[in-house]
């Protein structure tokens, strides 16, 4: 059986924690019950590598992304 050329994707939400969290807080509780093969990253309320601002990452399957979305 061929292997994916890739196996997951992930993205970054980024959020104002004084401003927004409770809005990524609500995102994130949402794409927990509704995508439950994505596995949701730690929050990072202080800015950690080359990321602009506060952050969080979802990573999901790529098995899970629509065909038509995979290329």
């Amino acid at each position: 059986m061929d292997r994916p050329l890739v196996a997951q994707f992930h993205a970054h939400i980024y959020y104002d924690p004084a401003q927004n969290r409770a809005r990524a807080e609500r995102l994130r509780e949402r794409v927990a019950a509704d995508f439950p093969q994505a596995k949701l990253g730690r929050w990072h309320d202080e800015l950690v590598g080359r990321h602009p601002q506060s952050m969080f990452q979802i990573a999901f399957p790529a098995t899970s992304w629509p065909l038509s979305c995979r290329g």
